[in-house]
């Protein structure tokens, strides 16, 4: 479809591809994925919620993983992020398998599961949310003041807020 039918049909554009980055689909075949899933199958009890999910996430790549409620979205973070560990499957991160790793030794790649919503820690300030996202560099301030400060630097309007 030419842009002149996408434009008349109202289809979306999609964004011009940057110099030397790949095709869509295409990936150089050296390239190890940032994060990878293979057959991730999770049950709670005896109900199976996901089905072999694979998916794979490129470095400097933004994901979203979308779906109904119920679709499975947060199981599968979970599984990723060690609290709920997968019944079949592997996943991967910087090449490393690490299914059935600990939440502590997954927040300790970077990696964890934070609930969507509002109000996951009402009774704290912004300031106290702020530095329980650094808790795993609490015994060095000056990380720990680093990464507010870029956090700040990232959402001013925190700033403004950090006693609230």
């Amino acid at each position: 479809m030419s842009i002149a039918e996408r434009e008349r049909v109202g289809a979306p554009r999609r964004r011009p591809r940057a110099p030397g980055e790949p095709r869509r689909g295409e990936r150089k075949a050296a390239q190890t994925p940032l994060l990878s899933c293979h057959g991730i199958d999770v049950y709670y009890g005896a109900v199976q919620i996901l089905f072999g999910v694979d998916f794979e996430v490129f470095d400097g790549e933004i994901v979203a993983l979308l779906g109904t409620n119920g679709a499975g979205k947060s199981t599968l973070l979970r599984a990723i992020s060690g609290l709920t560990p997968p019944k079949r499957g592997k996943v991967f991160y910087e090449g490393r398998e690490v299914t059935g790793s600990s939440p502590v030794d997954m927040a300790r790649r970077g990696i964890a599961f934070m609930p969507g919503g509002r109000g996951i820690f009402p009774g704290l300030t912004v300031a106290e949310n702020l530095r329980m996202a650094g808790w795993l560099f609490r015994d060095d301030g000056a990380r720990l003041e680093g990464a507010i400060g870029s956090a700040l630097e990232l959402f001013p309007m925190l700033r403004e807020r950090l006693d609230a």
